[in-house]
């Protein structure tokens, strides 16, 4: 087993208001001394062979925190004024990017999405128990409490929108499942377009996408 590196003890004198300490250490402050960085590096040489025999568990469990992690992200966009504010993460970078867009195009003010979880969505700072669907920036509650139990019938006030209404972004909930094969074949007979992804997703999606101008319908499924 290696010894641990000891730096050498080099006392010098240190006084405050009259009070004078020896610091054997104080030499160590150097940080351009190759005396210093030598030590450093047997320290560093050291914490290596003392965990070599823990580095498979370590990059196990990097693996594992970082398969939970969805790196290239963003957040949902929040209207202040005549501006978004949202923030985006990006594969590869160590930081957040706070990011701020000028709110154009016409007078329509499509519903926000603050927040979503607790069986439940918080939109334009209201509360909404259970699953949701926004059509023509009106918001709507929602019968499905699951992908599966989405029917046509439900789709009812997406398909009666007429203009307002380009394609429909689907959240599926927590995991996602095939849509209903009723579900799908309605919309497409309808000229409508569908979009199925999670709920997490379809809300952020929905943000940015109406920021952006786009006319689409939201189903919202509620998650926990």
């Amino acid at each position: 087993m290696p010894h641990a590196p000891r730096p050498a003890q080099r006392p010098h004198a240190i006084t405050h208001h009259g009070d004078e300490r020896i610091d054997p250490y104080f030499w160590l402050r150097e940080k351009t001394n190759p005396e210093v960085l030598a030590h450093l590096e047997a320290e560093n040489a050291y914490r290596a062979a003392m965990l070599e025999d823990q580095q498979p568990l370590r990059e196990t469990l990097f693996a594992e925190f970082k398969a939970h992690i969805e790196e290239t992200d963003i957040s949902v966009p929040v209207r202040r004024g005549n501006f978004w504010y949202y923030e985006r993460t990006v594969e590869g970078l160590s930081y957040g990017i706070a990011c701020r867009l000028p709110v154009d195009g016409d007078d329509r003010t499509p519903p926000v999405i603050d927040a979503f979880g607790a069986n439940g969505f918080r939109i334009d700072l209201l509360r909404f128990e259970g699953s949701v669907l926004i059509v023509d920036d009106k918001v709507h509650a929602w019968r499905p409490r699951a992908l599966a139990e989405v029917t046509p019938e439900d789709l009812a006030a997406v398909l009666s929108a007429g203009g307002a209404v380009e394609f429909m972004l689907l959240g599926a909930g927590v995991r996602l499942s095939p849509p209903p094969r009723g579900v799908r074949e309605t919309l497409s007979g309808a000229g409508l377009g569908l979009e199925l992804m999670s709920t997490s997703e379809a809300c952020r999606h929905y943000n940015i996408l109406s920021r952006d101008g786009r006319r689409l319908a939201a189903g919202l499924i509620a998650v926990p």
